[in-house]
């Protein structure tokens, strides 16, 4: 049995989704900036459903669907693994709604060790991010392997030092003159950052490549560069 409780009609409702033991609380709100459009990044394909409640508890009932498309004229229901946050790559398709359920495991929400939904991403210092090596595109709302384009933003992993070859080193530098560098670097990937000493090291990989060279180092931080 599922049950809907509506609050403002169309722009934000809460589906309660019964399981063994537990209920899955799901809220889903409405994204106006992406009325009258379809992203790519609907993969999840949940068939024609008569109601916008009913395409909200498909969503909810499966498992990495964190967001859904509507479109009330055709009742096709679509599903997203992820959040959307830019109508970049979609098209116009009229009388479709978007709506995210913007605090269940997307990313940067507040997290408690296994809350996180989105593919490749993790629970880290209480916040949903991405897995060591995997970028944030901020375009698809997913973690990523590659970016076509590379950003100036950053995800840190404290105590960690990715042992692989560096494209430079640099000493005495602040954390964000590390950062401001790598981002002017067209290959840098991942930067290494000691606070105490000011050690910055840029390198061309990331821990998706060599794991093995992901491993514990007390006193040194570690950087995954997001995408543009």
């Amino acid at each position: 049995m599922v049950y809907f409780i509506a609050i403002k009609v169309l722009l934000f409702f809460t589906i309660v989704q019964p399981t063994v033991g537990i209920s899955k609380l799901m809220n889903f709100k409405k994204d106006h900036a992406l009325n009258d459009k379809l992203c790519p990044f609907a993969s999840l394909e949940f068939g024609l459903l008569k109601k916008l409640t009913m395409c909200a508890a498909k969503c909810s009932a499966t498992e990495n669907c964190t967001s859904f498309f509507y479109n009330k004229q055709t009742t096709t229901c679509k599903g997203v693994p992820g959040m959307i946050t830019s109508a970049v790559g979609c098209e116009d398709v009229i009388k479709t709604v978007y709506y995210k359920n913007e605090d269940y495991g997307g990313y940067g929400t507040k997290c408690n060790v296994s809350e996180c939904m989105m593919t490749n991403s993790m629970c880290l210092e209480g916040v949903c991010s991405c897995q060591p090596g995997f970028k944030y595109n901020r375009t698809t709302g997913f973690c990523v392997t590659n970016c076509t384009l590379y950003g100036v933003t950053y995800i840190e992993y404290r105590d960690r030092i990715f042992s692989e070859v560096a494209l430079a080193s640099y000493s005495d530098l602040s954390l964000e003159m590390c950062k401001a560098i790598c981002s002017e670097t067209s290959a840098c990937r991942s930067i290494g950052h000691k606070p105490v000493t000011g050690l910055c090291r840029l390198r061309p990989s990331t821990p998706i490549e060599y794991p093995a060279s992901f491993i514990i180092n007390q006193g040194a931080n570690y950087y995954t560069r997001n995408c543009g």
